[in-house]
């Protein structure tokens, strides 16, 4: 693009930002003024259709699940405006209100277009549709919401309100060619060629200006072929088939009326007939040249052709088709040569007469329908007899100066390879059988002949005369005693019955059927805990899908007609009943609290409501609603606060919200000797973190290095409570014995007490961490003083272990005396005292017995453990193993491998730390496994072999037991072969039921592996029962964003280069994550973008950490804190 060309791209309706700065989806949309063809889908959300994936309103399949390319235009004006028409092609989830979104502009509505009602009584209040949409966008986003949108679900028969998206891909934006375009496409091998002319403007330009043509002779698949043709000629002819197409980048081109198409197909010897087959049907196209060994014609697209040998059989040269109100139909057909021998002119002479006439009915006489019974009686145990009339007339009625009978029967025999004449009527389903029954006036309906006739749904194809029925014989002259059952007449018109006039009808019979109401779905339902049923079951009809539930949610069930029932309305069709259980509320109450000023609130949250045997613990999909206290109390203060989040999948929230006051005073004066249970916190401020940015706190034990699993799994960013105890002496001494469980940030050494305070003792463990060989720092005894507030401890020592980095921190010690509540009235202070494992740190004075400036002498070194024998099995305990059980995409179908044991969509994807193994004292081991697939995909109903000792669940297996013998303790996974039987669930079936072959149940062979790797070889032990109710544990929103923030700026910077070093911790973090911070201080950044970087990368460290071991199994032993 020049720079003239480039100074014309002005902004998007938003201020004066240039359309280039913004970011569309996949790409910085640059598009200068102008007309392109662009990728547009309008859809709804999973999280609002039914189907609970995104419903795209421009696919015009169904199910609607596919976003179309390269489908509509976009338009730039000069001064940036942008318009796009939207296109709406559901004729199913229609579209029948549209309005104005925060980010787009509705400037046209075109409705039109049909609806596709199937078996259902149109709404007379939709008559049409919104088809199409122009809407001006208010900026470059790519992403927009329409306001005030209805939709009218066909499958529903109500009205909705889902918002309705709109996605628009600046990246495939192609600029349309200015001017009329032509182009002939040629295939080689086969010397097939086709030209394409279109105008300006049109939205197919784009594609077919790279397109290729695909030209193939039919020669297998002749058959459908043959099919259509066999309704245009006498006999079957000679022909050669060809499939033609054209395919851009993006797909297949369909050409349609606004293309003109011109194709040329090689064809030697005479001129071909040129029959176009679409749906079963062969239409004539005219043939516009022969010569030179080839055809040409101009058809309406591409497709499939058949080029007809003419002189291998006699074509049909006109068709004459009848229909009447009772739903039947008859056709004649002939070669035109029967005409001119009677009446004795040619058929558009006798058609343009009115001398093809009919007389089409059903006949409602209960003598003539009994005696029809009587005669089929041994065909059917209850005959239903329908009897319908055709009769074939010759009308003289417009011929000038005729003497005769104004009607006749058509005396003019048929078949004999001249003339044809064939019905169609309908019927009640597969069992019915169609005969023509015949007798006379007198003697009344005495003989029943079967026909042959070919049902699709509910109508009959049948023939009255065949084509090669022989002429002058008894079959052939069949449609005069019809035209006398239909007239009443013999013959003529003019001429009455007598005794003996022969009549017939042809008699549609089944079994007699009891009408049935239809059911209809419960309504006002609410999840209660217990099953509900939507759609009770009756007589007549059985319930299928999901015609009762438990879990809140939107449901259909279907009902389908057993043999001998019909619908009220005369209907046979399956019937789809949409129900739904409302969530049941859940109230989230925030009761308030009085904190001191430099305490910390609990901002505890009660939730009520819960139903049935549910409970915080247990109920599906749960996680806590939390409050957001200030970041910084103010004496004095009153904060009103609401909860808020929280989620469930049968619920939804309330909130209560409540007041927390800050008290003017401490109130810790008032304390009398004694032990108290306290609130006290040791971390580092938000300002002085300079890895997370956020406030630390080493009291809180949560570790990003840990398993996902692992209830301790996150960020220490939120403080704990009722975690430490203070020992108020007889002469008002307070001391505070404090656990500082954190291992991520470990506390190596105390800095200086603050005037008045005195550490005691600070106890170690035994464990390394990094290069420090002497144990972390896990709990503190400080005699407080006279102190309040919060106390400050500078230079502290702490060690990052996810970095591997030492930091100097001015930690914080905030305790709150308010939340002090008495536990005895025991004033002694137990301290660790001061041999190995205790050491106060840089602190003078911290340890009894020692001088002021003296520093305790630091225990040695523990040994490090040698090499000793190989492990002969696993210890014995349980444990959390990460374990699957998955179909291949072989043996399925399916374009993905469904795991069993994945709950989310799609279940493509292996789990981990998903199953129990179990060890007993003698090596062997069962693992428990989780089937938790959706049950729209797949309901398991049995699974067997590989070991499989016991199954779980009622009507489905939720979950599956594996004896996995003596596990050999050098193996770090066991794969073994199942097989499971399914049934596959509503949205899977819609979207691939041809994948299934049409049915639902199926057995197929299934895998099963579980891991091992990092099961101990000795200790062993259980997960305890007061730990279980802590599993798992809900993230507060901070550690919830932290966490986010490590997973996102892992993503990011997995594809990074090394590079040299900025700065100190950014330098360690540019080699630990690839460099990127050195490649931008060599590139000239500026300091602050430096900065940016470094804090991503100590990010990036901590992502990385949680990542390696969140892969690894997490097993809790007792006394595990």
């Amino acid at each position: 693009m020049g720079p003239a060309e480039a100074n014309e791209v002005t902004s998007l309706l938003s201020g004066n930002t240039p359309l280039e700065s913004r970011v569309a989806p996949a790409s910085a949309a640059t598009l200068a003024p102008g007309t392109y063809t662009v990728t547009a889908n309008p859809y709804v959300a999973g999280s609002d259709a039914p189907i609970g994936v995104n419903v795209y309103m421009s696919d015009a399949g169904f199910p609607p699940v596919t976003p179309q390319k390269l489908n509509t235009t976009l338009r730039v004006a000069k001064d940036g405006t942008v318009e796009v028409d939207v296109p709406f092609n559901q004729e199913i989830f229609t579209l029948q209100e549209i309005g104005d979104g925060a980010d787009l502009r509705v400037t046209n509505i075109e409705r039109g277009g049909s609806i596709a009602w199937g078996n259902l009584t149109p709404d007379a209040r939709y008559p049409d549709r919104i088809v199409s949409v122009t809407v001006e966008l208010g900026n470059g986003s790519g992403e927009y919401t329409f306001g005030g949108a209805m939709q009218y679900p066909v499958p529903l028969q109500t009205e909705k309100h889902w918002p309705v998206h709109l996605r628009v891909d600046f990246a495939s934006a192609v600029r349309q060619v200015a001017g009329d375009f032509t182009q002939t496409y040629r295939h080689g091998a086969t010397g097939a060629e086709v030209t394409v002319e279109t105008e300006e403007g049109d939205p197919l330009i784009p594609a077919l200006s790279d397109a290729t043509l695909s030209a193939e002779r039919v020669a297998g698949d002749a058959q459908r072929v043959e099919r259509a043709l066999a309704s245009e000629f006498v006999t079957m002819p000679s022909f050669v088939a060809w499939e033609l197409g054209l395919a851009g980048s993006n797909g297949d081109i369909r050409l349609g009326a606004t293309q003109q198409t011109t194709v040329t197909l090689p064809a030697s010897g005479a001129e071909p007939t040129v029959m176009k087959i679409v749906g079963g049907k062969a239409t004539l196209v005219p043939v516009t040249r022969h010569a030179n060994g080839a055809v040409t014609f101009q058809p309406e697209g591409l497709g499939l052709f058949a080029l007809v040998d003419t002189e291998s059989a006699a074509r049909w040269q006109y068709t004459k088709q009848f229909a009447s109100d009772s739903g039947t139909t008859m056709t004649y057909r002939t070669t035109g040569e029967a005409d001119w021998e009677f009446p004795g002119m040619d058929f558009p002479s006798l058609d343009s007469l009115g001398a093809y006439s009919s007389f089409l009915g059903e006949e409602s006489d209960t003598e003539q329908l009994a005696r029809a019974g009587e005669l089929l009686g041994d065909e059917f145990a209850k005959p239903e007899v329908r009897l319908y009339t055709f009769g074939l007339d010759v009308s003289f009625e417009n011929v000038p100066g005729a003497t005769v009978a104004k009607h006749w029967a058509w005396t003019n025999p048929l078949g004999g390879g001249r003339t044809s004449l064939s019905g169609t009527a309908p019927v009640a389903g597969p069992g019915s059988k169609l005969f023509i029954v015949s007798g006379t006036v007198g003697e009344g309906l005495t003989r029943a002949e079967a026909l042959t006739a070919e049902q699709s749904g509910a109508t009959a194809t049948f023939d009255i005369v065949a084509k090669d029925t022989a002429a002058d014989s008894p079959a052939a002259l069949v449609q005069v005693p019809l035209w006398n059952a239909a007239t009443g007449k013999n013959g003529d018109i003019d001429t009455a019955q007598t005794e003996g006039t022969e009549i017939a009808y042809i008699a549609v019979v089944s079994e007699a059927v009891t009408p049935v109401a239809k059911p209809t779905a419960a309504t006002a339902l609410t999840y209660t805990g217990a099953e509900q049923v939507g759609v009770a079951p009756g007589a007549g009809y059985v319930l299928s899908a999901r015609p009762s539930a438990t879990d809140a949610g939107t449901y259909l069930a279907r009902a389908t007609l057993v043999d001998g029932y019909v619908w009220e309305d005369g209907s046979t069709a399956p019937v789809s009943l949409p129900w739904e259980i409302a969530r049941a509320t859940l109230t989230a109450t925030y009761d308030g609290e009085q904190v001191a000023a430099g305490g910390a609130p609990r901002l505890a949250v009660k939730v009520s409501g819960f139903v049935g045997d549910d409970s915080a613990a247990n109920a599906a999909g749960y996680a806590q609603p939390t409050v957001q206290g200030p970041a910084r109390l103010t004496a004095g203060a009153r904060y009103e606060l609401v909860p808020a989040g929280g989620a469930a999948t049968n619920y939804r929230f309330e909130y209560v919200g409540g007041v927390l006051t800050v008290s003017e005073q401490t109130p810790e004066e008032g304390l009398r000797p004694g032990t108290y249970r306290v609130t006290a916190n040791l971390f580092v401020p938000a300002e002085k973190n300079d890895i997370l940015g956020l406030t630390a706190y080493m009291t809180n034990p949560k570790n990003p290095l840990v398993a996902p699993s692992d209830p301790n799994f996150g960020i220490p960013t939120s403080p704990v409570r009722d975690n430490a105890k203070l020992v108020v002496g007889q002469d008002g001494t307070r001391t505070l014995l404090l656990d500082v469980p954190n291992p991520a940030f470990t506390l190596m050494e105390l800095g200086a007490a603050p005037k008045g305070v005195t550490v005691l003792s600070a106890h170690r463990d035994s464990k390394t961490y990094g290069h420090h060989t002497n144990g972390r720092i896990t709990r503190l005894v400080i005699q407080l003083g006279a102190s309040d507030g919060t106390l400050t401890f500078p230079k502290s020592r702490v060690y990052a272990a996810p970095l591997e980095r030492d930091k100097q921190w001015d930690l914080s010690l905030a305790v709150d005396y308010a939340s002090a509540h008495k536990v005895s009235d025991d004033t002694t202070v137990t301290n660790p005292g001061t041999g190995p494992g205790t050491n106060p740190g840089t602190n003078p004075g911290t340890k009894p017995g020692t001088k002021p400036g003296t520093k305790p002498t630091a225990p040695s070194p523990r040994p490090k453990p040698g090499p000793g024998p190989a492990p002969t099995q696993l210890a014995p305990g349980s444990y959390v193993v990460s374990s699957n059980i998955w179909f291949s995409r072989e043996v399925t179908g399916l374009p993905l491998a469904p795991h069993l044991t994945n709950s989310g969509f799609p279940p493509k994807d292996p789990v981990t730390g998903n199953a129990t193994l179990t060890v007993a004292a003698d090596g062997t081991g069962q693992v428990t496994v989780p089937i938790v697939i959706q049950d729209r995909i797949m309901t398991v109903r049995s699974i067997s072999g590989g070991g499989v000792v016991g199954t779980s669940g009622g009507g489905s297996v939720t979950s599956v037991t594996v004896d996995l013998g003596h596990i050999d303790p050098t193996v770090t996974s066991i794969s073994r072969s199942m097989s499971a039987a399914v049934t596959i669930g509503d949205l899977a079936f819609s979207i691939g039921g041809p994948i299934f072959g049409g049915t639902r149940e199926h057995t197929w062979p299934a895998s099963f592996e579980v891991t091992l790797s990092g099961v101990p070889t000795s200790g062993g032990g259980v997960v305890p029962s007061y730990a279980q109710v802590k599993l798992p544990g809900a993230q507060t929103a901070d550690e919830q964003a932290a966490l986010k923030a490590l997973e996102a700026a892992r993503a990011a910077n997995q594809g990074s280069r090394d590079a040299g070093r900025v700065g100190d911790d950014a330098a360690e973090l540019g080699r630990r994550n690839g460099g990127a911070i050195g490649e931008t201080a060599a590139s000239g950044a500026q300091p602050q973008a430096i900065a940016l970087i470094a804090g991503v990368g100590v990010v990036l460290a901590l992502a990385a950490g949680a990542t390696l071991l969140a892969r690894k199994r997490t097993r809790v032993a007792p006394g595990a804190d």
